[in-house]
């Protein structure tokens, strides 16, 4: 009611006075229920949002008042609670405008557009001030990268990937040219013609193929020198050998394990050496079975390669079996603990907890997720719905760090995971602690896929992190100690090129 009245420029008075009490009853609930201890981020996220359109709306009605040091107080303390501020800094904007600081106006309505602001009419107000003020005629993201030093991205999609759409993507060099090519999802295989684009190559594939995959992974399983291709079929998943790169041989009929999986439906393949015997082993994170209720998985596999061409199902051998399957969706093999032998993080969806898989040196693994506080929080039985993790060295003191993605819906926070940047503690604390919010990740609902690289090469990894439903923004962080956003997919965004 108190926005209506001050849409409708009416009653500003009484609509302050029911502004005010909402703060207060909120504030009070709030003391009340000592719900900032110990969690005071996760109570932001949770119940933050009720006090962050309380303190908007005052912020509004003041600025329409002309009581501009109380509007900024009041836009300041809605961003210090709200998930999503596009609409604060798009009135933060207005107001430095109003006053004629056209540096901070340009700077507030560049952070409106990154935090999800989608106003043609705005994107055309953030050029126009560029035009006006700066003379500069150019994309407004090359301007704000060019300020922050910062790099940018160029739009290569027509270089033989125009209207390709794909939702699981391998990037693999399999004919040792120098230059990595891509297997998509059908299974489609581009091959990169020395970077000048692609060019489908599908065929190379032979006449076994089977349509509708979703995905894979490419390795060398026979030491030749050659990737060969691993594909996730829910009919039966494949295996093609690479022939010295001019082409590939289905061979899943002469290794039983992988076609044992054939009812399964597997989400996730990465290979790993974790007998350290020089060959490469496979894990398979599988989902739900079909057919049957959500929830209900199928377990996990562990391949073991023989080294004569043939795969062995060690998943009993090895101890990666549990009591209840769990539905994996992603997976990443490394050291975390630096013991010299290849440890496993599965990363669960369905509000199932996240499992590590420590290795024990002499072919075989314990489940450590909970020891290492990497399962995530146990809220009344309940965890998150993991997508994918990232292992890397985020804080550059020579140990591996995890970043573990979560499908979070905000009503839901109260008993499931946000995303998590797991920093590694082990030699202090024996666990990893979250510290995601503390090092400026933002609370996105739909994360999916993350990614660390160095993408500034300044010697530091930086985070890239998509999301799952449509229309939703990706996020790029660059790593200065400290991670920092510089915008969503915005950056893509303002350049023309898609953002989903």
């Amino acid at each position: 009611m108190a926005a209506r009245l001050i849409d409708q420029d009416e009653a500003l008075d009484t609509a302050e006075d029911w502004l005010r009490q909402h703060l207060s009853d909120w504030s009070r609930e709030d003391v009340r229920e000592g719900s900032r201890n110990p969690d005071d981020d996760a109570w932001r996220l949770l119940h933050g949002w009720e006090g962050a359109e309380s303190y908007y709306w005052l912020g509004v009605l003041r600025r329409h008042q002309g009581r501009k040091v109380e509007a900024y107080r009041s836009f300041k303390q809605a961003l210090d609670y709200h998930a999503q501020p596009w609409r604060v800094y798009r009135q933060l904007y207005v107001l430095a405008s109003d006053e004629g600081d056209v540096d901070q106006a340009v700077d507030y309505l560049m952070q409106s557009l990154a935090a999800g602001n989608r106003s043609p009419k705005d994107m055309d107000q953030l050029s126009q001030s560029l035009q006006e003020h700066y003379a500069y005629r150019g994309q407004p993201h090359r301007f704000f990268a060019a300020q922050r030093s910062v790099v940018t991205f160029t739009d290569a999609t027509a270089s033989g990937l125009h209207g390709i759409r794909s939702q699981r993507v391998a990037w693999g060099d399999y004919d040792n040219d120098g230059y990595d090519d891509l297997l998509l999802d059908g299974p489609r295989v581009l091959r990169n013609q020395d970077g000048r684009g692609f060019k489908d190559v599908t065929t190379l594939l032979g006449g076994n193929v089977v349509r509708g995959s979703h995905g894979g992974s490419w390795a060398d399983i026979n030491n030749d020198g050659f990737l060969d291709l691993f594909v996730v079929h829910r009919d039966g998943n494949r295996l093609y050998i690479n022939e010295n790169g001019s082409g590939f041989r289905d061979v899943s009929t002469q290794t039983p394990s992988f076609m044992r999986v054939a009812p399964i439906q597997t989400e996730a393949s990465a290979w790993g050496d974790f007998d350290n015997d020089g060959w490469l082993d496979l894990y398979l994170a599988n989902y739900e079975s079909r057919g049957v209720e959500r929830g209900f998985c199928d377990p996990d596999q562990l391949l073991r390669n023989q080294g004569d061409g043939t795969f062995t199902d060690a998943s009993d051998y090895a101890g990666v079996v549990l009591e209840e399957p769990l539905c994996g969706r992603g997976l990443v093999w490394s050291d975390l603990n630096g013991d010299g032998a290849q440890d496993i993080v599965v990363s669960n969806y369905r509000l199932d907890p996240n499992l590590v898989w420590l290795n024990t040196g002499s072919g075989s693994f314990r489940e450590a997720g909970a020891a290492l506080l990497v399962r995530g929080k146990a809220r009344h039985g309940a965890y998150g719905h993991s997508i994918g993790s990232a292992v890397g060295d985020v804080d550059n003191d020579g140990d591996l760090d995890i970043y573990t993605t979560n499908l979070a819906h905000p009503r839901y926070l109260h008993y499931s995971d946000r995303s998590q940047l797991l920093i590694n503690t082990l030699s202090s604390s024996n666990a990893f602690t979250n510290q995601d919010l503390k090092l400026g990740i933002r609370f996105e609902e739909t994360n999916a896929d993350p990614v660390l690289a160095d993408i500034d090469n300044d010697g530091d990894l930086d985070l890239f992190v998509t999301s799952v439903y449509r229309g939703r923004f990706s996020h790029l962080y660059l790593n200065n100690g400290v991670m920092t956003t510089i915008g969503t997919a915005i950056w893509i965004w303002l350049s023309g090129a898609p953002t989903a």
